[in-house]
């Protein structure tokens, strides 16, 4: 029950912190602006065109950040050099000061899950460094036979087998041949009738993308990609880099029969027992259990490919995970809906922050005072600029500062729009008295037309 609530509590407090006054949706902070995606696009990439399109994407088009999609086989600096990560970081500083945000691709090219050999340099940088993690296929290989004969062939050596099924075609029973299976060789005794020999077996598919089922090549992706560019600048990470994302991971690749070595194993450890003769049913229909058979199977690679490409940050070990509650689950409380969770590690968190000074102090003893300011600026200046200002102007007594009414209209000077801004002062020590509070606004003001060439209303 605690941890219910907690989830609860937590969920709120995210809602609260997330959400838009009126006046920040008629005419958007930068935190709500789009993100749009900014190609790196088939040629090289250099500073003085960072300088130019990203200040033009913030004060022509308006954006609130990017998200670069480095693209095509003339892209350069080379992906992943030494090159590039100076580029990137170059650029993080430059959106930095814009007062833009950064999302943070994992590809080069698309889909995500090769480190650019589609729609890249061809280079599967993926596949050459973990080529065991690399995408998997699921073949069936297969022959019918007369009974009252003596099979005996070699097992497949193509891959990994995951099942040996014999099955009658006229009555649909079936026989899980795996006990059959000496020294890599199928010897059975056939009864009577006409029997599908099966063989089932998890191959490389030959793309270069990662397996989406394996939570190994998913944390070995990361290592690759994410986790290089924290390591050059974690400075940027959660204030100018504040996502990530990736680009149609899908399950139709590899003649849309993605599967991992692992998914027996997997299938075992969760259901208590084999699914080798649920395998038929992929291709054919096996009788009344053809539905239930799918719908373990497909359920099973729904949820390693959820639990695959999930929420991870700085190392190996998620902070956040979240996801839908597998039906399996959810029947045994008879709930038929959807149901959605997050799990944070706390234990990774405190090894995250282990270096991090944390400060406790008392309530305040003292009230706060609010003060309002009507500003009239430029259409390109924002309020994330108006903020920064305040903030360095006053860092002792401001507590906040916040927007909330944005007005643009034929009485306003053209290229003008007007900001009403409120301020909560608060001195931790005494009470505020009007001189200091009027002085405090004073300085304010002067730094909003110095800096911003605002005017007071």
């Amino acid at each position: 029950m605690k941890k219910n609530l907690f989830f609860v509590l937590l969920l709120c407090s995210v809602l609260q912190g997330t959400s838009q006054t009126p006046a920040e949706f008629k005419s958007p902070t930068d935190r709500y602006r789009p993100k749009p995606l900014w190609f790196w696009n088939n040629t090289t990439v250099t500073r003085k065109g960072i300088d130019t399109q990203l200040k033009a994407l913030k004060e022509q088009a308006g954006y609130g950040g990017v998200s670069i999609l480095p693209f095509g086989a003339k892209f350069g600096p080379k992906y992943l050099s030494p090159e590039y990560f100076d580029l990137y970081e170059y650029t993080a500083g430059k959106a930095e000061a814009l007062g833009m945000q950064l999302s943070l691709y994992d590809e080069y090219g698309f889909p995500s899950g090769s480190g650019g050999a589609i729609g890249g340099d061809d280079i599967p940088r993926f596949l050459n460094r973990y080529p065991s993690l690399a995408m998997k296929r699921l073949d069936k290989i297969e022959e019918e036979v007369d009974g009252g004969t003596v099979y005996h062939k070699p097992a497949s050596a193509a891959g990994k087998l995951m099942a040996g099924i014999a099955m009658d075609t006229a009555t649909k029973e079936r026989i899980d041949l795996t006990d059959k299976i000496t020294e890599g060789v199928i010897v059975w005794k056939v009864p009577e009738g006409r029997w599908k020999i099966m063989q089932f077996v998890c191959v490389n598919d030959g793309d270069p993308n990662m397996d989406y089922l394996s939570k190994d090549a998913a944390r070995a992706y990361v290592t690759m990609t994410h986790e290089q560019y924290y390591k050059r600048f974690p400075q940027y990470f959660g204030t100018t880099i504040t996502e990530t994302f990736f680009d149609e991971p899908t399950l139709y690749r590899a003649k849309g029969r993605v599967w991992t070595p692992s998914f027996n194993d997997e299938y075992r450890a969760r259901y208590g027992s084999s699914p080798a003769l649920y395998y038929p049913a992929l291709w054919y229909d096996i009788g009344p259990e053809t539905e239930a058979a799918r719908n373990a199977l497909f359920t099973l690679r729904s949820d390693l490919y959820a639990e695959a490409v999930r929420c991870k940050f700085n190392g190996r070990q998620p902070l956040l995970e979240m996801g839908v509650v597998s039906r399996k689950i959810r029947n045994l409380f008879d709930v038929k809906a959807d149901v959605y969770y997050l799990e944070l590690n706390f234990d990774a968190l405190v090894k995250l922050t282990r270096n991090h000074t944390v400060t406790v102090s008392e309530l305040p003893k003292y009230p706060e005072v609010k003060r309002d300011l009507a500003l009239l600026v430029d259409k390109s200046v924002n309020f994330a600029q108006l903020r920064r200002i305040a903030f360095a102007t006053e860092k002792k007594l401001l507590k906040s500062v916040s927007l909330f009414d944005v007005y643009e209209g034929d009485k306003l000077p053209e290229g003008k729009k007007s900001y009403a801004l409120s301020f909560v002062l608060e001195d931790r020590e005494k009470t505020l008295t009007d001189q200091v509070i009027d002085r405090t606004m004073g300085n304010l003001i002067r730094e909003f037309e110095r800096q911003a060439g605002a005017q007071i209303r």
